[in-house]
């Protein structure tokens, strides 16, 4: 039954994703993706990326999807890679696996979990773009949204993950 739940959940994601690229398209937004553009090549910017995973915690084993997923995510909804590190960390800790007691799974602690991390970072990272248009652009605001909503508990966490992203930003 669980295999059956993430397969509908990864064919959800992907329908939304697929939707959401035709409608941008349509409008002009965005040019049909060029697959060739998501290399596996590494560059010295990917390299900082994956440094930055390792010494914030991630395990070495896992540091390539994650790295994947975040680019991925930057590409599609524009949320930089050091705010989305910022998340992963507040949220799980960079456990995939990870589960709130509220029933939130995976690095991002979304509704739905995949079995695959790079879709479920893109996940997170859409869901923290439509908090942010919610917030009319308030990242702390936002994030808070991302947090569980507008109070205390939220706002705690918010401002936990925005100072961890001013560190990540200034140190790396």
């Amino acid at each position: 039954m669980r295999h059956l739940t993430t397969i509908i959940s990864l064919f959800v994601v992907i329908a939304l994703l697929g939707l959401m690229t035709i409608s941008l398209h349509e409008r002009g937004f965005i040019t049909p993706i060029n697959y060739k553009q998501y290399s596996l090549v590494t560059t010295q910017k990917e390299d900082k990326l994956v440094t930055l995973l390792l010494t914030m915690g991630a395990k070495k084993e896992n540091v390539q999807k994650i790295s994947n997923g975040i680019k991925l995510a930057e590409q599609v909804t524009g949320v930089k890679p050091k705010m989305t590190v910022a998340i992963i960390c507040s949220e799980s800790e960079f456990n995939k696996n990870a589960r709130s007691k509220k029933g939130y799974k995976g690095l991002m602690q979304t509704p739905v979990k995949t079995d695959y991390e790079e879709v479920d970072i893109l996940y997170g990272a859409m869901i923290f773009k439509e908090k942010l248009a919610i917030a009319n652009g308030d990242v702390l605001k936002g994030l808070a949204l991302y947090k569980g909503g507008d109070n205390p508990e939220a706002w705690k966490e918010a401002r936990k993950t925005m100072a961890l992203y001013n560190k990540i930003q200034y140190e790396g």
